[in-house]
């Protein structure tokens, strides 16, 4: 079926064969398949949405542009694309190939497998996004390929003063998502508490820092994150500093650390001048969590 359109719709068969389809147009959409072969597909544009299948098969597609979007399948095989322009959106597999796409642009987008293989990817561009997987291979990216992974990440600040008891732990709030927030998280927020909610423990970096609204010299000025386990607290990044009368405070603290499912933290500020004290409302006291 060289240089053909071919249009597949609404099929339920156990096996379906499309295979040597070179320079085609094809379009594969809401098939429940025991396998598709799709192989051999040099130079031809691809689009295959909605299949449920034991095996999917798009090797060989050399040149060719591919669109892969909600696919079950308990094995996906999209090997030998080189040259191609590859786009996988919404698949859940017991495999995905990737192997071998030598000068190829390949994005990888809401993947859930057991083993993703991106290797021998000579010269290629490489965009991996909320991926959950046993294991992944991306062996073999010579110094002309280009790996990217959206860091999921977060970025927040204060739009209003927050007022610091003396000698009283206070949890600071982040009133404001800033724009430059991106990717899932899967950390929730709620007056100042941030926790785990993904369903798996992730490895965060969290940064933060207060800007102090006093010429007070009296006492000194700490700030701290407060990482709440279970029925146990931990404190990290703790930072201080003992006041100055010419200038006004301004700290910053960081810490790396493992958040399991469930597991919440908060930033705290503590002071003892003698009053109450207030933190700046504006992005000056901000925090930034990125998922590792």
């Amino acid at each position: 079926m060289t240089g053909s359109s071919v249009t597949v719709t609404n099929v339920t068969t156990n096996a379906l064969d499309l295979s040597t389809l070179s320079g085609s147009t094809l379009t594969a959409n809401n098939l429940i398949i025991s396998a598709l072969d799709l192989s051999t597909l040099s130079g031809s544009t691809v689009t295959v949405n909605n299949v449920t299948t034991s095996g999917l098969s798009l090797s060989t597609l050399s040149g060719s542009t591919v669109t892969v979007n909600n696919i079950t399948a308990s094995a996906l095989d999209l090997s030998t694309l080189s040259g191609s322009t590859l786009t996988t959106n919404n698949v859940t597999t017991s495999g995905l190939n990737l192997s071998t796409l030598l000068g190829s642009t390949v994005t990888v987008n809401h993947i859930i497998t057991n083993g993703l293989n991106l290797s021998t990817l000579t010269g290629s561009t490489v965009t991996v996004n909320n991926i959950t997987a046993t294991t992944i291979g991306v062996s073999t990216l010579d110094v002309n390929t280009q790996l990217n992974r959206v860091v999921p990440f977060i970025y927040r600040y204060q739009n209003a003063t927050i007022n610091i008891p003396d000698q009283t732990d206070t949890v600071l709030e982040y009133q404001v998502s800033d724009g430059t927030s991106q990717g899932t998280t899967g950390i929730t927020y709620n007056a100042g508490v941030f926790t785990n909610t993904s369903g798996r423990t992730i490895v965060i970096s969290v940064s933060f820092s207060v800007y102090w609204l006093s010429l007070n010299s009296t006492g000194a000025r700490t700030i701290y994150i407060l990482l709440t386990n279970g029925s146990s607290t931990r404190r990290l990044g703790i930072q201080g500093v003992q006041s100055n009368a010419s200038d006004y405070t301004y700290l910053s603290a960081s810490a790396v650390f493992r958040l399991d499912n469930n597991d919440s933290f908060v930033t705290r500020a503590w002071q003892n001048s003698g009053i109450t004290l207030p933190t700046s409302a504006e992005s000056t006291t901000s925090i930034q969590i990125a998922v590792l």
